[in-house]
This record gives structure tokens, sequence and C-alpha cells, in this order.
């Protein structure tokens, strides 16, 4: 039983124990505020009187202290342990969720004085806990949602006074069976691919995939398109008007200093129109792998003579896909460049 409830109760503590650093402070209750849109400023001991009403810390601390007794303790002790942290993780949330009803909250300073406040700051709070342990703990689990629309950042500016413009963190349960049952179409309508009368957002779909590389530590970039791409690809008149941007990403960066050797492994992808090259908006997408690579080796024949090969190949763009959404065009090869040295 204990094996079971483990690590459901270490994903509970890794979603509710943030909220010991939030309420740590006044100078921290107010980024935590800010990051969810609240501009709010309190004074010397109105976190006392916080923490007091709301009880959350002492409710973090069990819990934290909880499981680590559930990671280090005997196997006797772990199934207590799991359930202490499993119970402490409901109290936290369902004190927090509760605020509005429970009253209490009449002399904290604003906004926390508004029932309003304590839903809506609940709702963001467990979407952006839910979405950071899986980013973090679930790259694989995390990129599906995020591509597929289910997790969403948006950029919003609230319009009540005292609020800040701030980046919401979105979980849209009701798009988890489109994302299945109809793929395409669901990415049809995220990106506006292939949407009759609106332009590709191919910038929407580039910050999806960097967001999706960088939870698995890939090394990612979004730049202005490389030389080569233009104007054969880019019409350079057309950059700027349409936002247009390549992505890079690193699938294999690694260096092995005893073989002298290092290898870059990816691909680069970038907008373009149809036809190549022409002035009109970008309809689809060029796709690239990058291969780089140096490689010494040393072949020892006798303790006097030896052969040392070295080499590397490096290609601009050893695979050229355009891919459109009624078609693909054939891939082109053009150059790959190998040099090899020998040397007694």
């Amino acid at each position: 039983m204990s094996d079971f409830l483990q690590p459901i109760a270490r994903t509970a503590a890794e979603l509710i124990s943030p909220l010991s650093l939030y309420f740590s402070s006044r100078e921290e209750f107010e980024l935590f505020l800010a990051r969810y849109g609240f501009d709010a400023e309190f004074v010397a001991g109105d976190m006392t009187a916080i923490n007091a009403a709301l009880a959350v810390e002492p409710l973090v601390v069990t819990l934290i202290e909880r499981l680590d007794e559930l990671i280090n303790g005997a196997p006797s002790d772990k199934l207590h342990a799991a359930l202490d942290v499993l119970e402490a993780a409901k109290n936290a949330v369902d004190r927090l969720s509760a605020l509005d009803t429970t009253g209490g909250i009449g002399a904290l300073p604003a906004p926390l004085d508004d029932a309003a406040f304590w839903q809506e700051l609940a709702e963001l709070l467990v979407s952006d806990l839910v979405v950071t342990h899986l980013e973090r703990q679930h790259p694989f689990v995390f990129s599906m949602l995020h591509l597929g629309g289910v997790i969403r950042f948006e950029q919003t500016t609230p319009a009540a006074a005292g609020r800040l413009p701030f980046l919401k963190t979105i979980l849209d349960w009701d798009g988890l069976g489109a994302m299945f049952t109809r793929p395409a179409e669901r990415l049809g309508e995220l990106y506006k691919w292939n949407q009759p009368g609106v332009a590709f957002d191919h910038n929407q779909l580039f910050r999806a995939a960097e967001r999706s590389l960088l939870s698995f530590g890939c090394p990612v970039a979004v730049t202005p398109p490389r030389e080569r791409f233009v104007p054969g690809d880019i019409a350079a008149a057309r950059i700027v008007p349409d936002a247009i941007h390549e992505i890079e990403g690193l699938l294999i960066d690694a260096v092995s200093p005893s073989e002298e050797a290092r290898w870059r492994v990816g691909f680069v992808m970038l907008p373009i129109p149809d036809p190549p090259g022409s002035s009109n908006p970008p309809r689809g997408l060029l796709v690239s792998p990058v291969l780089q690579g140096d490689l010494s080796v040393t072949l020892n024949f006798t303790e006097d003579i030896g052969l040392r090969l070295s080499g590397g190949i490096a290609s601009d763009s050893l695979i050229t896909a355009r891919v459109y959404p009624d078609r693909v065009v054939p891939a082109r090869v053009p150059c790959v460049r190998i040099r090899l040295r020998s040397r007694r």
C-alpha cells in the first residue's frame, strides 16, 4: 500500500510546498500576488495577521516534515507518512479554497478582504502549480499537453482596478479529447494552420515548441532567419512585417574530451510562403536537420608507430523539406562537407 501512495504523496507535496516560500515574508507575498496580476503592497506586521488568518504556513511545514519521513523513514512508517502528507496537502488546499466562505478575512488588508479575490487566486494557483510540476517532473506529458493546447500561457490584462498585466496559465481540459480524437483539426485551430482567410500563427507554434524543448533541458533558440534562407525561401522585405523567426532545437549537444569529439544534432524550422521566396504570408514550414560533428581517432600499431585520423562533418541542410497543409515538397540534399586528416 505504501508503495502505491508514496508517488502520489510526493506529487502532492511538490505541488503544495512552494506555498511556504510565498508566505515567508512581505516581499515574497507581494511578488507572489503580482505573479497573478494583483497589485498589492503591505506594511510591517501585515504578514503576522495574514499568516494567522490563513494558517497555511504550519500546514506546509507539517507536509514537508512528513515528506522527509516518507522518503527516508523506515518501511513501517512510510504508510503513515504518506497518509499524513496527503491529509496535509488536502488541508492546505481546503484552507485556501474556503477563505471566501468561512469569514475571518474582513480585517485583512486589500485585496485579501475580498471573497472574489480568493476564488480567482485559488483557480490561478492550482493551474500554475499543476503545470509547473508537469514541466519540471514530467516533460513529455507537459510537451504533449502544451503543443496540443491543453496547457496554454496567455498574456492577460485585467480591467479591474488594482490589477497588473500577467502571464496566465490555462489548463483547458475540454481540449484534451479533441487532441486525441481529431489532432489535425485541433492543431489547425490552435495555430491557424490551413484556416481560410486567417494567417498561420507560426509564432505561437514556435513559442510552444521552445518551452516544450526547454522542459527537456534541450538548448533552443528563436532567432531571425539565417542568411542561407534569404531570399530563396523568405523574401527579406517580409521578415519584419510578418514577424518571421526560425527556431533551432538541439537534441544532442555533447562533447567527449577523451575522444576529442563534439556532436550537435537537432533541427531548424522556419515559416515560409507558398511559393517559397514570394511576398505571400507564411503558409508552410521549412524543416531541416542540424548535423555537426568532429571526431579524432588514434590507432597505435607499435609503441613508435601510430595513425591519427581526425575529421568532421558539417551540413547547412543535409535534408531540407517544405511542409504545406496540402502537400510536402520533396526534400533536397545540397551539400555535406567532410574533412579527414591523417598523421603518423
